[in-house]
């Protein structure tokens, strides 16, 4: 008996050592870099195991898909690893999910993905606050990054407009062209002065001239009073 359990325990643990390598082969179809670093990947990835209702396996999964996102450097996919196994735990936003939407965002953002824990952090606290999921926000935000970026909102508030938007019930795909086509409109109308100028000031509460200083030095007060304007 005593020889059949170890048996057991050496056939169990090879085939959780293969088991581990196939995912972490994962990584080198994506993540191009040198033996060593590779390693030291390798290493992380356990050592964030050992810490986190995460396991290697899973873990590896995020670092391939992160690797197919463009995320580089071995602390940058650790980090990345450890943000989304984090989230994916914490609330109901999946890993792949939230692995996509995160590294898109900061993509069109021009985030570094350094900051990449912050991120996680603002999408996890806003969908503690508002009558809103995270999954929601993520997708949301991520349709309405590009507008944003243009009209020179921050990452911050591209997530805030995202979580007060579904929180009313409005979906992402709606929510998203509505937020969209209205900064697209409201920047247009501050670079051009055109006629739809004076319709977005009268609604945020101030002259033409005001609207456009504000929306220039704090895009979201100006966004947000138009909004409150429209009721």
């Amino acid at each position: 008996p005593i020889q059949t359990g170890v048996a057991a325990g050496a056939v169990a643990a090879t085939r959780a050592a293969v088991q581990q390598e196939s995912a972490f082969a994962g990584i080198r179809k994506t993540v191009d870099d040198t033996e060593q670093n590779l390693q030291k990947l390798r290493s992380n990835l356990y050592e964030l195991s050992s810490r986190t209702p995460v396991g290697f396996s899973d873990l590896s999964r995020i670092g391939e898909l992160a690797g197919q996102l463009g995320v580089r450097g071995v602390d940058n996919l650790t980090k990345f690893a450890d943000t989304i196994a984090r989230i994916s735990v914490s609330t109901s936003l999946s890993a792949e999910a939230a692995s996509l939407s995160f590294a898109r965002i900061s993509n069109v953002m021009q985030e570094t993905i350094r900051n990449v824990d912050r991120l996680g952090a603002t999408v996890g606290d806003l969908g503690n606050k508002f009558a809103t999921t995270e999954p929601e926000i993520a997708e949301l935000g991520e349709r309405i990054a590009g507008a944003g970026k243009i009209a020179k909102l921050t990452t911050a508030d591209v997530l805030a407009i995202a979580a007060a938007v579904t929180s009313v019930g409005v979906n992402a795909e709606a929510g998203g062209t509505a937020v969209q086509k209205m900064l697209i409109a409201m920047t247009q109308s501050v670079v051009k002065a055109d006629d739809k100028l004076g319709s977005f000031s009268k609604l945020a509460g101030v002259s033409a001239e005001q609207f456009q200083k504000l929306f220039k030095t704090a895009p979201i007060e100006a966004f947000t009073r138009v909004v409150e304007g429209l009721g």
